[in-house]
């Protein structure tokens, strides 16, 4: 999947996991990702609103070899990492406390910065996730 020239977030079908009302899952989404220097990339793992806990914490590499890592405990927080130049790989893993809302874990994403050289999820990426 890919965007080009627009930094409004969309999701990723193929990596939505449905959750209930009080469920808790745990999941892991493994990115792999290319871009242009000029867009780079951003993402956000959406939820379902009001949760009673939730937490993730992303790393990646980039394809320098340099690497990045974010914590966060919001789940309106939007990543903009340090995924630049052709692209490389973003690993997520977080957990999720559901509160009354049910609804989706969604992995989203856009370029970070709008141009016609699009930025795309690849082939190969995929997410785990397991319910407790």
């Amino acid at each position: 999947q890919e965007v080009a020239s627009s930094t409004t977030l969309v999701s990723v079908p193929d990596l939505k996991i449905a959750i209930g009302k009080y469920e808790r899952i745990v999941f892991r989404f493994n990115i792999h990702a290319s871009c242009h220097a000029d867009g780079d990339a951003k993402w956000r793992v959406d939820i379902p609103g009001s949760p009673t806990l939730y937490s993730e914490a992303t790393t990646g590499v980039n394809t320098d070899g340099s690497e990045f890592d974010l914590y966060v405990t919001a789940a309106t927080t939007v990543d903009t990492g340090d995924l630049s130049g052709t692209g490389g790989f973003i690993r997520i893993d977080g957990m999720v406390d559901n509160g009354a809302n049910a609804g989706h874990i969604d992995f989203q994403f856009a370029q970070r910065a709008s141009s016609a050289n699009a930025t795309k999820i690849l082939r190969g990426s995929y997410v785990e996730y397991q319910r407790f």
